[in-house]
Order: structure tokens, then C-alpha cells, then sequence
């Protein structure tokens, strides 16, 4: 008996000394940093564990000891930025890390022998476009494709038009809408020979993962009237159109190894034009 009372009162002592620790990693104008690399130590002990920003920019320790740790986070292109906190048994407030930008600094080096081979992957003259990037940009009818298809080489993509690549799978169009894409490459690895057309005549879409903790959800609507337009300084009336873009996404975690990603996109465009005819016998009235 008193050994069972030692384990029991030894294991809740145990889950009352460990804590959690979270928070989210943002640039000085507050947008998300993914995929920065976040390192905890501890001050007593000198132990690290590292873990890296998702793509909502957050991170999360759990099970650490309670007591005082220092925070790295480093990314390229930013300045490393230190933090002290400190892990409570009911501390599970975010920290939220603002990365400063780092001095630009450019060094060129000149050899001359230089036996080194670029790979197919290792283009500069690659596009990449993130979904944030698209959702700021304008583009008609909120096609996804719009900005990334003028990149495109039409010598390259000839009369079939360009290739899409939907996570690896080739498709004859991008089915998916934009708040389910993650990122947009053109012209990368151009002349590799996994794929049948050069870079210039191919879009590689990549979609987004599920996240394994939360639940997140997006509504998207757009809606263009005739009603809002001006008229035409050459057109006697103002043609009715409508139209309307809507887009949802939900994501989250769908047991405890798999992910859940729902998105559906939902589109009508009405418009019509003004035609003034004249048939042969307005012409001859007219005479």
C-alpha cells in the first residue's frame, strides 16, 4: 500500500511540474514567417529541442519541466531574435516572436575553375507564388492560373496548351480553388526528364495539408454588379451583369494521424451587350 501511494503521488507530482509553451512567429508588419526554425533551452539544465513554424506561422512545445528557457528564432533573410520566458504549470498565454529583416549583404565570389554542374532544380529563373501572394493580386474571375499563366512560353506549352501538375498528377485544368492552394511554381527544374515539357510550358500546383491540431475554415465571397459600374462614355445604356465568386475551405484534424481538407468553389457570370442593328429595311425607311 505504501508503495502504490509512493507511484501515484510520484506521477501527479510529475504531471503538475510539466508545462506547454506556444506561440507564433510574424515579420515586422505582422505577416506570418513559415517555416522558421525554433530552438528552446534550458536554462538549468542546458537541454534543446527545436521544432520549426507551420503554415500558420505557430509552434508549440509540450511536456517541458517548469522553470526559466531561452527562445531562438532564426530564418533567412531575418535577424536571430533571443527571448526569455518562462514555463508555468498555468502559463499558456502565446508568444508571439517579431523577426526584424537583416541587412542586405551580397558577396559574389569569381574562381577561375569552376567544375561544378547546375542541376535541372537549381533554376533562377523559377517563379513561386504563395497563396497569399494570389489572393492580393488582382486577377479576372479569381482564376488561380491567371498571374502564373503569364510566365508561360506559348512556344513551350504549344497547341495543347500548358501542362498543370496537381500535386504530381497531371490534370486539364486546376479544379481546386484558391484558398486550398498552397504555392505555384513555373519554370522549375526545366530541363529535367520527369516531366514531358519544359519549364516555360508547365504550372506545378501544390495543395494545402490539414492541420493535425485545429480546426480552421475560410468563406470567400465576391460579388460584381452592373448596378456598381460606371457607364460607358460611348454607349447610350448600361448592359445588366452580374456576377458571383464564392469559396470555402475547412481543414483540421481528422483522427489522430490524419489530416482533413475540404474546399469547393462556387461561380456564375451573367453578362450580356447591347446591339444596335440596322436590317435593309430601316435603311430604305430611312431613304
Amino acid at each position: 500500500m505504501a508503495t502504490l501511494c509512493y507511484a501515484v503521488l510520484a506521477g501527479f507530482a510529475l504531471g503538475q511540474s510539466t508545462g506547454a509553451l506556444r506561440g507564433t512567429v510574424e515579420d515586422s508588419s505582422g505577416q506570418i514567417v513559415v517555416g522558421a526554425n525554433v530552438k528552446l533551452r534550458n536554462q538549468t539544465t542546458g537541454q534543446e529541442l527545436s521544432t520549426s513554424s507551420d503554415e500558420e506561422g505557430r509552434f508549440r512545445f509540450k511536456g517541458l519541466a517548469l522553470g526559466e528557457y531561452i527562445l531562438f528564432v532564426t530564418d533567412r533573410g531575418f535577424k536571430p531574435t533571443e527571448l526569455p520566458v518562462n514555463v508555468g504549470d498555468h502559463n499558456d498565454n502565446p508568444v508571439r516572436i517579431l523577426l526584424q529583416v537583416a541587412a542586405d549583404a551580397e558577396t559574389v565570389r569569381v574562381s577561375a575553375v569552376d567544375i561544378t554542374i547546375p542541376l535541372a532544380s537549381q533554376n533562377a529563373d523559377a517563379i513561386e507564388l504563395d497563396r497569399r501572394w494570389m489572393e492580393n493580386l488582382p486577377s479576372k474571375e479569381a482564376d488561380p492560373l491567371a498571374v502564373p499563366s503569364l510566365f508561360l512560353n506559348p512556344a513551350a506549352a504549344g497547341t495543347m496548351g500548358p501542362m498543370i501538375l496537381v500535386d504530381g498528377v497531371e490534370s486539364s485544368a486546376l479544379e481546386v480553388p484558391l484558398t486550398s492552394i498552397k504555392r505555384i511554381l513555373v519554370n522549375k527544374s526545366p530541363y529535367s526528364a520527369e516531366f514531358a515539357r519544359p519549364g516555360r510550358g508547365r504550372i506545378e500546383v501544390f495543395t494545402r495539408k490539414g492541420n493535425l491540431r485545429d480546426y480552421h475554415g475560410t468563406v470567400t465571397f465576391l460579388l460584381r454588379n452592373s448596378v456598381l459600374d460606371a457607364r460607358n462614355a460611348f454607349a447610350g445604356v448600361r448592359p445588366p451583369s452580374q456576377r458571383e465568386i464564392a469559396e470555402a475551405e475547412l481543414d483540421g484534424p481528422l483522427g489522430p494521424r490524419a489530416r482533413l481538407l475540404l474546399a469547393g468553389r462556387y461561380f456564375t457570370s451573367e453578362d450580356s451587350s447591347t446591339v444596335h442593328a440596322h436590317t435593309p429595311m430601316a435603311c430604305w425607311q430611312r431613304m
